[in-house]
């Protein structure tokens, strides 16, 4: 059955990571947390943030970027890049919708600072880049409320087990 998987590369902010795996919890989504990252997944505010959903999360450590490739990518092709700083060639969230068929889907943030620019430059310009809409008030949305919307978006397309599971239909379904 498709999953989501939503991978941090380099996350900053260990409550950030702690929020974004309670969202994966809460839909049943894959946490891929690759280094370099400054704190442990057991620290204490990472912990605090996730709550007590942190045992129940799927949480995955890769060791740098080409661990993470070998050991999920070849497995799961469907890949989208969230950025605020691609819009270049990149897709609102709001006029994308998922596919609702074939593999698993990893949905890729980049980290607080950084975004996805040190990501390898084959892999960006071959993997479709997604962003979350805002207005000029704003440079970015907090990373955690990005992989949420983004993570939730998957979810309303009807594509995760969470959904399925409980007989949730969603606009699209076949009757």
């Amino acid at each position: 059955m498709r999953r989501a998987h939503v991978a941090l590369v380099s996350p900053l902010i260990p409550q950030n990571v702690g929020h974004i795996g309670r969202t994966c919890a809460g839909l049943g989504a894959t946490l891929h947390l690759i280094h370099p990252f400054s704190f442990s997944v057991d620290d204490a505010s990472v912990r605090r943030a996730g709550l007590d959903y942190w045992p129940s999360i799927d949480v995955r450590v890769h060791e740098s970027w080409c661990g993470f490739e070998q050991d999920h990518l070849a497995d799961s092709p469907q890949c989208f890049i969230f950025s605020t700083r691609l819009r270049y060639g990149s897709v609102s969230l709001f006029d994308f919708a998922f596919p609702t068929q074939g593999d698993d889907v990893t949905l890729i943030f980049g980290s607080e600072h950084a975004g996805v620019r040190d990501l390898p430059s084959e892999f960006l310009d071959k993997t479709p880049k997604l962003f979350l809409p805002m207005s000029e008030n704003i440079r970015s949305f907090n990373l955690s409320n990005t992989a949420e919307s983004a993570s939730s978006s998957f979810t309303a397309s009807g594509t995760l087990p969470y959904l399925q599971e409980r007989g949730i239909r969603t606009i699209g379904d076949d009757e």
